[in-house]
């Protein structure tokens, strides 16, 4: 999980997903998960609380979270904390 370590946030923009074994090891390093609502992904992240959910396919709305997050340090820090 080194790289995961160096990273800021962990984006899954996936058109189908079972139960993401990316998402879950991201959350165990502490952080905050954007990814699209399908699948497993739903279960996983708790929008707003562990990290933001967009629809699949809708790239603006991805640009945004990704926009949102990059900005804001502190929202970054405690979406990841949560999601820990």
């Amino acid at each position: 999980w080194p790289v995961l370590r160096d990273a800021d946030v962990l984006v899954s923009c996936s058109d189908t997903e079972g139960l993401s074994n990316a998402i879950i090891e991201a959350m165990i390093c502490g952080l905050p998960v954007i990814a699209t609502a399908v699948g497993g992904s739903s279960e996983l992240v708790d929008q707003e609380v562990t990290g933001r959910l967009v629809a699949a396919g809708d790239a603006d709305a991805l640009a945004e979270a990704m926009d949102a997050l990059r900005l804001h340090a502190d929202l970054r820090r405690s979406l990841g904390q949560k999601a820990k």
